[in-house]
């Protein structure tokens, strides 16, 4: 929205900024008690979900009393205190007002940010102060204040706007290290119908955080044509069981990095990075067990009974695979290519079904591109011989092509081609039941085996013949695999593969693979709709985060 300006704040020129009147009364009020040094009147102004946000904190503070109790203490620690301009927006019912004032010997500037509802409460109050010497004196003495009238002291390092003093006077929590209020936004979709999605926004209260728990905000995740798989295979798979949500919705696992904010769990530190399986949410809590250096596992009930592989939330300073600078690839491919190498494996540790043809639906997925790399770099070390063939859209034909693992490259209209003498193992990556039954049809006895893993093509995963001719298919599960390995190998041997294997196979990525960022509610629900719909570009890899600006608020 357009802004605009007015330098005085005069009752008579209000009006010249076309302000909603309730908002402009209110904001008349608001000067007036400034001008005063006298905010006692503030809670009639606040909307009592009204939420603030501090120069020096990135999670906003839910509520009227945090509100009202943090800027009646700033007006007091604020000296010569000075508006000076005034913007508002083309609606009427928001206001920029830039300020000077002084704290101690340290001079700042900052603009209060202030939304109105149509009622004139206002609904958001957003401070910002420069340069660092005032804001941190500003913090400083912010910290002391808060701490004071708490009653309790404040240890080293905690003394700073932003940094948890004692409640109930401060949104940036207590002693224990836990928030007064965090405000948690879910994105949901319909169990029956994925196309159909929403936004839930709750609160979470201190309170809700018992000992031995933990809260963690997750930064930004991955988003592919696997999460989709999650969300088809949902009920079957266990996976709505991870992130429980309302009867017929559903949160879908998706792999990501998120940060400790509040802990009450002994070895689970605040601003801790971890790596794992996350909701499609800005926030988590986890009850850690097994806590160690290089991680723990998350033994809440509901996920005691699913997979340990998805219950694992790695510590990323103590993670082998971990790269500060290339956190997008491992949220994109980290999960991906496990489960490609698990495949690989598997195809191995049963010497290929006797198939000297393999076969990879949706050779464009990264899963498949993942196996496909494995199959044709290890084939050399291996006993039994195989054509390695992907099948694709005309569109993505000439990518899959270009890649320079797979033998040969058909469309999904060509199986026929295919000579149907030559034993065949078909791995599916695209849950289309049509394509699956020609390829049946297609091979019959000389189907050695038939590998369900994903549901790229979901809306088309009906359609399956009964009575298929040719091996049953049999759907893959990772976990069992790596189950399985885990205990013949024990995890070093497990993750010194798994390691040398993926080093190898983000350098062949990075030939081809483009990383989008996606910010905010509607980036994510737009990903979301793309990638369901199977419009999403095999060469562009999207990240996404549920918070509408880096580090920042919801």
């Amino acid at each position: 929205m357009p802004l605009l300006e007015n330098t005085d704040f005069e009752e008579n020129e209000m009006s010249e900024l076309q302000l909603h009147p309730q908002a402009a009364a209110s904001l008349q009020r608001w000067h007036a008690m400034v001008a005063q040094g006298d905010l006692s009147d503030l809670p009639k102004l606040l909307d009592a979900k009204a939420v603030f946000r501090s120069p020096m904190a990135h999670t906003s503070y839910p509520g009227a009393r945090v509100a009202s109790t943090i800027l009646n203490t700033v007006v007091q620690v604020f000296q010569d205190f000075t508006y000076h301009r005034q913007l508002a927006t083309g609606d009427g019912l928001s206001v920029v007002l830039e300020f000077s004032a002084r704290v101690g010997d340290r001079q700042l500037k900052g603009i209060d940010m202030i939304r109105f509802d149509e009622s004139g409460k206002i609904v958001e109050f957003e401070v910002m102060v420069r340069p660092m010497s005032g804001l941190q004196a500003l913090g400083d003495e912010m910290g002391s204040r808060l701490a004071s009238l708490s009653g309790r002291e404040q240890g080293p390092g905690l003394n700073r706007m932003g940094a948890p003093p004692p409640p109930p006077f401060s949104p940036w929590g207590s002693e224990d290290g836990i928030m007064a209020s965090t405000a948690v936004l879910d994105f949901l979709v319909d169990r029956d119908d994925l196309s159909r999605s929403e936004l839930r926004e709750q609160q979470l209260d201190a309170e809700a955080l018992a000992p031995g728990q933990a809260l963690l905000r997750i930064d930004h995740f991955a988003f592919t044509a696997n999460n989709i798989t999650y969300a088809v295979m949902g009920e079957a798979m266990h996976y709505w069981q991870f992130f429980p949500a309302p009867a017929g919705k559903g949160l879908i696992p998706v792999w990501g990095f998120a940060e400790v904010q509040a802990s009450r769990c002994e070895g689970v530190e605040p601003g801790v990075r971890f790596y794992g399986c996350y909701p499609m949410s800005t926030h988590l809590v986890v009850e850690p067990v097994q806590v160690k250096e290089s991680g723990f596992v998350d033994g809440r009930e509901h996920r005691r009974p699913l997979p340990i592989l998805y219950n694992q939330y790695l510590r990323c300073s103590r993670d082998p695979l971990y790269r500060a600078g290339s956190e997008a690839l491992q949220m994109l491919l980290r999960p991906l290519f496990t489960t490609s190498f698990l495949l690989d494996d598997f195809f191995a540790d049963n010497h290929f079904f006797n198939a000297e043809r393999l076969v990879l639906t949706s050779a464009s997925s990264k899963t498949a591109i993942g196996m496909a790399y494995l199959l044709h770099r290890d084939r050399g070390q291996r006993e039994q011989r195989y054509e390695i063939v992907g099948l694709t859209s005309p569109a993505n034909r000439a990518f899959v092509e270009g890649l320079g693992c797979y033998d040969r490259v058909l469309g999904y209209d060509q199986v026929t081609e295919l000579d149907a003498g030559v034993p065949t193992a078909t791995v599916d990556f695209a849950g289309n039941g049509e394509l699956l039954g020609r390829l049946h049809a297609h091979f019959a006895a000389q189907l050695r085996h038939s590998c369900l893993v994903g549901a790229s093509h979901w809306h088309q995963r009906g359609g399956l013949p009964k009575n298929l001719p040719g091996a049953a298919p049999q759907l893959f599960f990772a976990p069992a695999q790596a189950e399985k390995r885990l205990l013949e190998w024990g995890g070093a041997g497990f993750h010194q593969r798994l390691a040398e294997r993926w080093s190898a196979f983000t350098t062949f990525t990075g030939q081809w693979l483009s990383v989008e960022h996606g910010l905010g509610p509607d980036a994510v629900k737009r990903v979301y709709r793309e990638v369901l719909a199977g419009h999403a570009s095999p060469q562009t890899g999207h990240i996404l985060s549920l918070f509408s600006s880096r580090g920042g608020s919801i």
